[in-house]
C-alpha cells in the first residue's frame, strides 16, 4: 500500500510539472515518455539523497526533520525544470534549500493546504476494495493529487521568481 501510493506520487511528480510548465510558457507539451526516460533516474535519486538526509534529521529529533523535509522538499521540481541543474552547475538539495532559505514559515504555510488535500488518500484505506466507495476514493484522490500537484508546482515557480 505504502509503495504504490510512494510510486503513484512519484509519477505525478514526474508529469504535471513539466506540463503545466509548458503549458503556462505557451509551449507544446513535453513528450512525457521522453520526459520520464530522461528525469526518472535523477529525480529517484536525488529523492534517495532527499531521504537520507532526513533519516539522519529523523534520528536527531523531530523538529530537524520536518525542517529538513520543508528545505527539502523542491527537489524532485528543480531536478527536472532548472537547467542549472541539467548542465551540472548546482545542487538539487542545495537549490532547494536556498529556494526555501528566508521564507520557511511562508512556504510551510502555503504547503499546508496541499498537504491537507492529499490526506484525502486515505479515504481509499478506509473503502471497501470492491465497492463504489473505493471508485469514488480512487477519483477523489486522483483528483486531489493532480491538483496537489499543481498547488505546488506554483509554489515553486513563485519561489523561483522570487529568486531572480
Amino acid at each position: 500500500m505504502v509503495l504504490s501510493s510512494l510510486l503513484s506520487s512519484g509519477l505525478f511528480i514526474i508529469i504535471i510539472p513539466p506540463y503545466i510548465d509548458r503549458v503556462r510558457k505557451n509551449q507544446p507539451p513535453p513528450d512525457i515518455g521522453k520526459h520520464f526516460k530522461k528525469f526518472f533516474a535523477p529525480v529517484t535519486i536525488e529523492s534517495l539523497r532527499v531521504v537520507g538526509k532526513m533519516a539522519v534529521g529523523f534520528l536527531l529529533l523531530v523538529i530537524p526533520f520536518f525542517t529538513q523535509m520543508i528545505r527539502l522538499y523542491f527537489v524532485p521540481y528543480v531536478v527536472q525544470l532548472d537547467p542549472r541543474y541539467d548542465a551540472g552547475e548546482i545542487d538539487a538539495l542545495e537549490e532547494s534549500s536556498k529556494l526555501v532559505k528566508g521564507r520557511f514559515w511562508v512556504v510551510v504555510a502555503l504547503l499546508t493546504p496541499p498537504a491537507l488535500i492529499s490526506l484525502v488518500e486515505m479515504v481509499k484505506t478506509y473503502t471497501p476494495p470492491a465497492s463504489i466507495y473505493s471508485t469514488l476514493a480512487f477519483l477523489l484522490t486522483l483528483f486531489s493529487m493532480i491538483y496537489t500537484q499543481i498547488m505546488i508546482f506554483s509554489i515553486y515557480e513563485s519561489l523561483t521568481e522570487d529568486k531572480k
